[in-house]
């Protein structure tokens, strides 16, 4: 995935990944020249064709479930906190993200290192 400022974003393909995009695949419909593409964009129109920026905000916007108060660009975040979570260090994390580890840094100890200083204490006056 290309960045608008520079190098790339590298999006690792999960098990639980892998599984969608074979689902999806099985499930595309054939393009205007009627031909069904296993390649190029995931995410398509009713036309076969990729979707555009406001068509993926349209979307969004449609699933997303009532008084859900995440925008589409938190989901970035969310992954990088995901990954942390996973044990990955700030470095591999803004490889795959195409940030830096500074930022990564910042999201691990706002998120991640809060939660777990969190659930620290409530384990503790629970016992």
């Amino acid at each position: 995935m290309e960045r608008k400022r520079q190098g790339c974003a590298i999006i690792p393909i999960l098990p639980d990944l892998s599984h969608l995009l074979d689902q999806l695949a099985a499930d595309i419909k054939p393009d205007d020249q009627g031909k069904r593409h296993k390649t190029g964009p995931i995410l398509r129109n009713s036309r076969g064709q990729g979707w555009i920026e406001s068509g993926v905000e349209s979307v969004w916007r449609k699933a997303k479930p009532k008084g859900f108060d995440r925008v589409i660009y938190d989901l970035r975040g969310s992954y990088v906190t995901f990954l942390a979570q996973q044990r990955l260090t700030d470095e591999e994390i803004a490889r795959i993200i195409g940030w830096t580890a500074q930022r990564i840094a910042e999201i691990r100890a706002r998120y991640v290192d809060e939660e777990r200083v969190i659930i620290n204490l409530v384990e503790r006056l629970s016992a």
